[in-house]
């Protein structure tokens, strides 16, 4: 189909040079590490500590050491820690944080 065309013309373009690199997918890995050591950079700037990372999307923080200055309102109980400081953070900072303890479970599989 002209979409199956068009896909495979895509991936096979993506496998050439691509702004100095050997291919779009090695620069788009270099832009990523990039943004990411900003990331990282502002986040230790911010007290809070980036977890090693060899790639991805996304950063995760420890917030550990930062949980204290959370006021007691948002410590209800009735969610984890860190969905609290995600909370806060957005209340009343204006930034927006993603919990990572939905990934994670104690239970067995």
């Amino acid at each position: 189909t002209p979409m199956q065309q068009a896909l495979a013309d895509c991936l096979d373009e993506a496998d050439r040079e691509y702004e100095g690199e050997p291919s779009y997918y090695a620069w788009l890995a270099k832009s990523y590490a990039r943004k990411r050591r900003v990331l990282a950079d502002a986040l230790r700037a911010a007290c809070v500590e980036p977890l090693p990372s060899q790639g991805g999307y996304f950063v995760v923080g420890d917030v550990s050491n930062l949980l204290e200055l959370m006021p007691d309102e948002y410590r209800d109980g009735s969610v984890a820690a860190d969905w609290a400081f995600c909370r806060w953070l957005a209340a009343e900072h204006g930034v927006v944080a993603i919990p990572s303890s939905p990934f994670f479970t104690d239970e067995p599989s």
